[in-house]
């Protein structure tokens, strides 16, 4: 009788301690989240300057995020960053200017959120609270007056780009969707295995996609365009009146050209190929 009284208070000693555990544990998670909440200020701004001290920004650069970024213009004049908190964890954005009027946007990887000492030793506790730090979804505002910027971006989920026009665009997609609605000088754009759209046309550069559907849109090429698709179709149109010279080949889907575009010999070089699709130029 006893021996177990004895069990029964050693349970309900392990049981107590457990939970105290737990408690402290979600405290120190808890913790974690107020730290970033209050450094970076989550659902909200983390940055905003009026265009009129930032006459030197001619570059947005968007490295390593893992969700998708929106760009449109601004209601007012100035340049906004915004967070967005989600279900998933990815570490907190960090904005600065460097000295070549680059406007760089990047994960802080320095930033760790205090999970508590007792998540050490109940891994099993720490797993469970992940689902409770937020994601980051990243929209930049971008003031009206602004034109010809630059974007650099690399990123594994759906973006939305907008604005009047945009000097030079670099990216490098993932599994996600691009769509730009503003006319390009230069694009310089590649996607593993995602849909690139750009219905405002675009000047010059190099579009490359290994699974996924090409759409352009109102071209006026002043340079020379490549477009290369592995698997997926391709759209082509141009503007009103504008022509090319155009080489189009497809390993294994048609091939359509409008009439007045078939024999061209007027204009910038268009390189089309596809191995498994269909491309149509009109």
């Amino acid at each position: 009788m006893k021996k177990k009284n004895w069990i029964q208070v050693v349970a309900l000693v392990g049981g107590l301690s457990l939970l105290v555990g737990i408690l402290l544990a979600m405290m120190g998670g808890k913790k974690g989240l107020d730290q970033i909440e209050q450094a970076y200020n989550l659902k909200n701004e983390v940055y905003t300057r009026p265009a009129t001290q930032l006459h030197n920004i001619n570059k947005i650069k968007v490295n390593g995020q893992k969700e998708g970024v929106v760009i449109r213009p601004s209601k007012d004049n100035a340049f906004h960053v915004l967070a967005y908190a989600g279900r998933e964890y990815s570490n907190p954005v960090f904005v600065r200017e460097d000295d070549r009027g680059t406007l760089l946007i990047e994960e802080n990887p320095q930033l760790q959120v205090d999970n508590g000492s007792f998540s050490d030793f109940f891994p099993l506790i720490a797993l469970l609270k992940w689902d409770r730090l937020p994601f980051y979804q990243i929209t930049i505002e971008v003031p009206q007056e602004v034109s010809a910027l630059d974007l650099e971006l690399s990123t594994s989920e759906d973006s939305w780009v907008e604005g009047k026009s945009f000097g030079q665009i670099t990216a490098k997609m993932g599994d996600g969707d691009l769509v730009v609605m503003g006319n390009i000088q230069k694009a310089n754009i590649t996607s593993s295995s995602g849909s690139i759209s750009l219905p405002k046309g675009v000047e010059s550069g190099q579009i490359k996609t290994k699974d996924g559907d090409i759409e352009l849109s109102n071209l006026a090429l002043k340079g020379d365009l490549s477009v290369e698709n592995e698997r997926g179709d391709t759209h082509i149109t141009f503007r009103k009146g504008e022509t090319a010279k155009i080489k189009a080949n497809s390993t294994a889907g048609d091939v359509s050209l409008a009439p007045r575009l078939k024999d061209s010999k007027e204009g910038q070089n268009l390189t089309t190929t596809s191995k498994i699709g269909d491309i149509v130029v009109k």
